[in-house]
């Protein structure tokens, strides 16, 4: 259940959510003592998190029309809402 919901302003098109964050810590190098063993334990996830089933999930509409789908349809949007959220947040080097 999302913590927020904002609105679009500044040419970002869509809405936003904020969540919370799963408890845990960052996988930062220094706190990995085997990257095999971390590898394949992140893939297992991944695969295992890929598995779950989607029959009783929300189905697609106009706002996740590739909800279930192939994401290289959203190749070129993706680049675009990257690219305009650079410009909007980035800060002058020091």
């Amino acid at each position: 259940m999302p913590m927020a919901i904002g609105k679009s302003a500044h040419g970002y098109p869509w809405l936003w959510l904020v969540n919370r964050w799963l408890d845990g810590e960052n996988a930062i190098i220094e706190r990995i003592d085997d990257l095999s063993l971390f590898a394949r334990g992140l893939a297992n996830f991944l695969n295992r998190l890929r598995s779950i089933g989607t029959t009783e999930a929300p189905t697609p509409d106009p706002h996740n029309f590739y909800r279930s789908g192939d994401l290289v349809c959203c190749t070129t949007l993706k680049c675009a809402c990257v690219s305009t959220s650079c410009k909007m947040w980035s800060t002058p080097k020091q």
